[in-house]
């Protein structure tokens, strides 16, 4: 652990996107508490990145965010083991594909849960706790600014994140606290490869058609990784961003440019 540095929480950090957040964060000075869910392996395995990495302090705590009591778990994780809370990331999400007709409403309301209503408790939290020159950051979607055929339960999800970072900026900004959104887009994770299969058996193509399709549409003709993304929020999280605040970032090799 690296006394005196700043602290960051990121919840769902232990694999996937988080865990990319998650280290480019310790890279660039963070102790960090990382939440997970369902896989501690993965999120062991993060921490032990870092460690080996860097010379920052991690956490692991479990829970489900649609749980207020896990935003308290995180918080008060961050306080008793660094003794300050500077960055919070709202990252763990939550996907359902499938085409309007199929999906259902648990379907649905799963989707609000993790990815809205999770992210509401997280800001709460935050907000409380955090000292002026706090940062927050929401982890939406390139789908909550241009909706995906076939996603009807998670894009709406994800447009609902974006307003909901848009009103925490209005109401936060007075007490010195910056909230914004980074939208990353195609980034194949454990999370995407689910994705791509559920939309192989709804589409009929292959998972390689689906990924060669995708990466056709970036200008750069790469995919974004989950560092990528952690770049994105690690700025997001410096003194260069400090008047930086209601924005939504898209982290996905200019594809909404299509």
């Amino acid at each position: 652990m690296s006394a005196g540095a700043p602290v960051a929480v990121v919840t769902g950090g232990g694999r996937g996107i988080g865990a990319g957040i998650s280290r480019v964060l310790a890279h660039n000075g963070y102790n960090v508490v990382i939440g997970w869910t369902s896989d501690e392996s993965a999120a062991k395995q993060t921490a032990a990145d870092i460690a080996n990495q860097t010379s920052m302090g991690t956490v692991l705590v479990r829970g489900d965010v649609s749980d207020p009591n896990t935003s308290d778990e995180l918080a008060r994780a961050a306080l008793s083991e660094f003794g300050t809370l500077d960055c919070w990331v709202n990252n763990a999400g939550y996907m359902e594909a499938g085409s309007l007709q199929e999906l259902t409403g648990d379907q649905l309301r799963r989707c609000f849960e993790i990815n809205v209503l999770g992210t509401f408790y997280g800001i709460q939290r935050a907000a409380e706790v955090m000292p002026s020159g706090g940062r927050i950051i929401n982890i939406s979607s390139e789908a909550g600014i241009r909706a995906w055929p076939f996603y009807g339960a998670y894009a709406p999800s994800k447009f609902a994140q974006i307003g909901l970072g848009q009103v925490a900026a209005l109401e936060l900004g007075a007490k010195g606290i910056t909230v914004n959104t980074v939208c990353p887009g195609i980034i194949e994770t454990d999370m995407v490869t689910s994705k791509w299969d559920s939309e192989s058996a709804i589409t009929g193509k292959s998972v390689d058609q689906i990924r060669n399709e995708v990466t056709a549409e970036t200008l750069t003709g790469v995919l974004c990784t989950p560092e990528d993304v952690g770049e994105m929020v690690a700025w997001l999280a410096s003194p260069a961003a400090r008047n930086v605040t209601g924005q939504s970032f898209c982290v996905n090799a200019g594809v909404t440019l299509h």
